[in-house]
């Protein structure tokens, strides 16, 4: 098989395996839009965009290593929520001077 057909392949076996196909459009290659309904709000469309990652190193793309993106998606998720704390502290300590001056 070449990359065209292995990417297919991976592409269409992932949808058969989530059932995806039942609840998604196709909209492009690997484009999906599912429709959903927001309460008060109406229909919405949420895309997926799916890439097929290569299990093995070529010249020029490291291969997909799982636990390194698992690793890397939870520390992006540590690191915002330290800056929204900051960003929190910060505020809460604006807040604080500008009911001082009012006082005063």
């Amino acid at each position: 098989m070449n990359t065209t057909e292995i990417r297919k392949a991976a592409l269409s076996a992932a949808i058969d395996k989530t059932n995806f196909n039942e609840i998604a459009i196709q909209v492009g290659d690997a484009a999906f839009i599912v429709p959903v309904e927001v309460e008060g709000e109406g229909t919405r469309y949420v895309e997926f965009k799916a890439t097929v990652k290569n299990n093995k190193d070529t010249k020029t793309v490291k291969a997909f290593d799982i636990d390194e993106a698992v690793n890397e998606y939870k520390a992006t998720l540590e690191a915002r929520a330290e800056e929204a704390r900051i960003r929190a502290e910060e505020k809460a300590s604006k807040g604080k001077k500008s009911s001082r001056k009012i006082k005063d």
